[in-house]
């Protein structure tokens, strides 16, 4: 399937200028692919650019993280994904890949195209010693069967775009990308849904208890949102402050509950999932605080939201996480339990840090929620 949209007045700049988008899968999309595809599709609509999206809406069974998702999903995206859209390459557009992930539809892509690969992060080509986790679905085995099948295949790329100083790093160490072919574009702020709002009024519509202490965390089954250790801080709360509430937002892992019930934290987590942004932004805005210590990330989009929603962030220090935050976050080893428990303790107990840090974070977040100029990244391609 193809979705097409096409603007109708076109600058001096951009016409004749044709963008051909290929898509993650339909089903194995994160919300920040969609978040970032959403703000993509709308600098191009608003320079006159005619654009496509090459979108596979294939079936794929289960949910991410279960075995079949995950089988079905390798098969389409490594093997029939790359045959599917050898003949969707145009030689005369720019030929746009959403994900450093899909780097495998450049095996077939006709020589004569300009590429350009929007790069989240570079994190499986990373050692474990700077990844600080072992690598899902196959660790060692996994890195270094994509290093030799996709480090070769990306450098074919004529230019990338990273969202922060940090992946542009990696692409060129890590990768071997040469330094003049990386743009770095932050990721853009949503400031229309992702604003400041009463906790009372945001928890009264989730339906979440009004006066608990609320800690809340964007998760999902991979082993770098780093889930395990954050259940164990938090259970060792439980004594001291037992009203205390985690609440988690995505898709987690049957590993994962079984993790929480034996925590004896079931009664305390609340699990949502599948929520709109709007409900998303109330999440924010109901926490007392955004729990995010991820391993590693190559941006990390609940972080800009946070800030801008007036939430207090408790944070690791690891990759693109300090570029994104700057001073407006307390920061924990991640590896750590004992220091995240710590951390949550000491915002909890003390309602002026909170304050200080959501004033700074609504601040910082401001200068996100500008147009981010991709389409004149992209124009660069023409001069390589």
């Amino acid at each position: 399937m193809i979705e097409a949209a096409t603007t109708l007045k076109p600058d001096s700049e951009s016409s004749g200028s044709r963008v051909v988008i290929f898509e993650e899968l339909f089903h194995d999309t994160p919300r920040s692919f969609r978040v970032f595809l959403s703000g993509l599709e709308r600098e191009l609509s608003a320079a006159g650019v005619r654009y496509e999206i090459v979108s596979p809406h294939w079936p794929v069974p289960g949910k991410r993280g279960q075995a079949v998702h995950l089988l079905v999903s390798a098969l389409l995206r490594q093997v029939v994904y790359p045959f599917w859209a050898r003949r969707r390459f145009a030689p005369d557009a720019i030929n746009f890949l959403v994900s450093a992930g899909l780097a495998q539809l450049l095996w077939l892509a006709p020589k004569s195209c300009r590429i350009v690969v929007f790069c989240h992060d570079v994190f499986v080509f990373l050692p474990h010693e700077v990844r600080g986790h072992r690598l899902d679905f196959g660790g060692s085995l996994r890195r270094w069967s994509l290093s030799v099948l996709q480090r070769r295949t990306l450098r074919r790329a004529d230019l990338f775009i990273a969202p922060s100083a940090r992946t542009r790093a990696d692409l060129i160490t890590y990768i071997g990308v040469p330094a003049d072919r990386i743009v770095v574009i932050p990721h853009r702020l949503d400031d229309s849904v992702f604003k400041e709002g009463c906790r009372t009024e945001a928890r009264r519509l989730l339906g979440w208890p009004a006066a608990a202490p609320i800690v809340f965390a964007v998760v999902n089954t991979e082993r770098r949102k780093n889930v395990e250790t954050l259940v164990e801080a938090v259970h060792m709360l439980v004594a001291e402050i037992p009203e205390i509430r985690l609440a988690l937002l995505g898709h987690l892992s049957s590993r994962q509950r079984r993790l929480i019930d034996r925590s004896g934290l079931a009664e305390r987590v609340i699990h949502v999932d599948g929520l709109d942004n709007a409900d998303v932004a109330h999440c924010y805005q109901a926490a007392d605080c955004l729990i995010h210590v991820s391993f590693y990330e190559g941006f990390g989009y609940p972080l800009l939201e946070a800030m801008a929603s007036g939430c207090p962030i408790l944070c690791s220090s690891r990759g693109a996480i300090p570029e994104v935050v700057g001073e407006c976050a307390e920061f924990v080893d991640p590896s750590a339990p004992e220091a995240i428990a710590r951390g949550i303790r000491s915002l909890l107990g003390d309602p002026g840090r909170r304050q200080a840090l959501t004033t700074a974070g609504l601040v910082r977040a401001a200068t996100y929620a500008t147009d981010r100029g991709y389409w004149r990244a992209l124009r660069r391609v023409r001069e390589l």
